[in-house]
């Protein structure tokens, strides 16, 4: 048993509540999945990544949006990680807009960063977009609104945040997600998004590969995920790289133990990112 008591078991992880008559274990509490997926590890029956999500997943087909960032060759001369946050600050209005017009059609959607900082930004750009005469009707129309978190909040949180967005786009309002693409695990459902904004590549396109396989319901016919990269920045090389790399992972995804072939390449792939900066 994982827990002594089958009550202490239903109280942390069934949310039992006693309504007057009996008790209730009907719940689910944010700590529920996270917690039972570790108790569980060796218990689950395990299966190839074909078997469970490849042949089921809906296509991705991958929109490469490029955006003109001025003034590309003094921001090349900072270091590395201000160069991201200077690039992301240039592609933001123009990343914004093209969330705002799929909202406007009535989606659902999300928008993914990999960091904090710009997830924060992009966050308090989109409520200002939201408050604009141009985007105003889309709290009255569709009852929009954004659910904004990153990998660094508490779990409980964050998966609490997700069952809020599901609960919200399931009445029949949209959404917009706007969070770090560690702050939930692939298999916590944003059921009701019907698409994937990201403002840039992960450096590593395994890691970008998984990010991609959200649950996202699997009434889905297609889950378009859309880039918005900056033209003539380091994130054209980026680009070019991560698109070999993906029609690999695609390839190995097809084949039986797939999941133990994406995990062995994306660690022989981290493993040339540390040769390849040292």
């Amino acid at each position: 048993p994982l827990m002594p008591h089958p009550k202490k078991f239903h109280e942390a992880y069934c949310d039992l509540k006693f309504n007057g008559y009996g008790w209730e274990a009907d719940g689910e509490p944010p700590r529920a999945f996270t917690e039972l997926k570790d108790f569980c590890d060796m218990l689950v029956l395990k299966r190839s990544y074909a078997e469970c999500w490849g042949k089921n997943a809906p296509p991705k087909p991958r929109e490469f949006k490029w955006i003109d960032v001025e003034d590309w060759e003094s921001i090349a001369m900072l270091p590395p990680h201000k160069q991201v946050l200077e690039v992301f600050k240039a592609k933001l209005p123009f990343m914004v807009e093209g969330v705002m017009e799929e909202m406007e059609a009535g989606n659902s959607t999300t928008f993914w960063t990999t960091q904090r900082l710009t997830a924060e930004m992009a966050a308090e750009a989109f409520e200002e977009a939201f408050d604009d005469r141009d985007f105003r009707s889309l709290k009255r129309k569709f009852g929009a609104t954004i659910f904004a978190t990153h990998g660094e909040a508490h779990s409980d949180t964050r998966c609490k945040l997700a069952q809020e967005y599901r609960e919200h786009v399931a009445s029949g309002k949209t959404a917009l997600w706007v969070a770090t693409m560690d702050s939930l695990p692939e298999a916590e459902s944003l059921k009701g998004a019907i698409s994937s904004h990201w403002g840039g590549l992960h450096e590593l396109a395994g890691t970008q590969f998984q990010a991609e396989n959200r649950v996202y319901g699997p009434w889905l016919r297609v889950c378009p995920q859309v880039y918005y990269l900056g033209t003539k920045t380091y994130e054209v090389k980026q680009v070019d790289k991560s698109t070999r790399q993906f029609s690999r992972l695609e390839r190995l995804a097809s084949e039986k133990d797939a999941g133990d072939l994406v995990r062995a390449y994306m660690a022989q792939e981290k493993e040339e990112e540390t040769i390849e900066q040292y």
